[in-house]
């Protein structure tokens, strides 16, 4: 966990112009094989990328700038005005894809352990206005990676 830290540290001046802003995305990978470890990671680095753009967002935003409020509105076009969770959604102003790897060893776990950690990570990644994908470098007999959810 101390080199996510690490990098993540080195990441956040990366982003810290309105230009830069504009232009990046994040991707979050998780490993599957041990969704013991899943919830310390996804909330450690969810909160750094959040505290890191609010506080790049405030910048700008006392800058006059306005590229925050054209952010904000972009994220929540997604959703549209009346959806049903908007008062309990957290969007990220900027394009999030989040990663999980190493499906074919998850698929291996208990049905009901695996509905809970996809239930899961399908509702962090609607609430942060993510992408979910889950992957392996393990491919079977017919080019699949493993049966679908």
């Amino acid at each position: 966990m101390n080199d996510l830290f690490v990098c993540f540290g080195q990441l956040g001046n990366l982003f810290a112009s309105a230009q830069a802003l504009r232009t990046i995305s994040f991707v979050l990978v998780v490993d599957l094989s041990r969704p013991e470890r899943l919830w310390a990671t996804v909330d450690t680095l969810l909160s750094g990328i959040r505290k890191r753009l609010d506080r790049v967002m405030a910048d700008l935003t006392a800058k006059q700038s306005r590229l925050p409020g054209h952010l904000t509105a972009k994220m929540w076009q997604k959703y549209g005005e009346g959806h049903p969770d908007k008062n309990i959604l957290m969007p990220l102003p900027v394009p999030l894809l989040m990663i999980g790897t190493k499906y074919d060893l998850f698929q291996n776990r208990e049905p009901e352990e695996r509905k809970m950690v996809c239930k899961s990570l399908r509702f962090l990644a609607h609430m942060h206005g993510a992408s979910l994908l889950f992957v392996s470098d393990k491919v079977g007999e017919d080019g699949v990676a493993g049966d679908p959810l």
